[in-house]
């Protein structure tokens, strides 16, 4: 693993971590599952961002020349350490707080203003319910973000390796 792939892996797990702190506090009680979602993975999108800085780094250490697989190495590595430090960071807040909880009665909210019927809420409310490890537990949900974040920087990789390629 090389120091540029820790850098970058680094800088986008603090920003990762940071985005979700700043979206629990703004959202406080009031939370909203449907938008937590959506700025979740805009801001795991934007994080993302040192993947692109990484392999232009790269680049620019070798003199200008980068080829696709080159690009796609540093990028893999750097979403790996991304991925794995957010899957701790994401334990560690889980282990620690309520937010486990709060998500998933945000859920259940959810799920009873947007099911239709009270019916199909109730059928829903039941498969959540036996579900509810997936929402609650540290270990489950870091998981679920290394999961989450390595295949969005691997998407980030690939287009950043295609648009940086260059030969001298």
């Amino acid at each position: 693993m090389s120091k540029r792939a820790l850098t970058y892996g680094l800088i986008a797990a603090c920003m990762m971590a940071l985005f979700t702190l700043s979206g629990l506090m703004v959202m406080g009680r009031n939370f909203d599952y449907a938008q937590a979602e959506i700025f979740r993975y805009l801001s795991l999108l934007l994080c993302m961002i040192s993947v692109f800085l990484g392999i232009r780094s790269l680049r620019e250490h070798l003199g200008g020349e980068l080829s696709f697989m080159q690009g796609m190495g540093i990028g893999t590595q750097i979403s790996l350490v991304a991925a794995l430090l957010f899957g701790l960071f994401t334990l560690a807040l889980y282990a620690v707080t309520g937010y486990p909880q709060q998500l998933y009665e945000s859920a259940t909210v959810f799920v009873q203003k947007n099911a239709g019927s009270p019916e199909a809420a109730a059928a829903a409310l039941a498969r959540m319910e036996a579900q509810k490890m997936l929402y609650t537990d540290p270990l489950t949900n870091g998981l679920t973000m290394v999961a989450t974040v390595f295949p969005i920087g691997m998407m980030v990789t690939a287009i950043s390796a295609f648009l940086l390629k260059q030969k001298a």
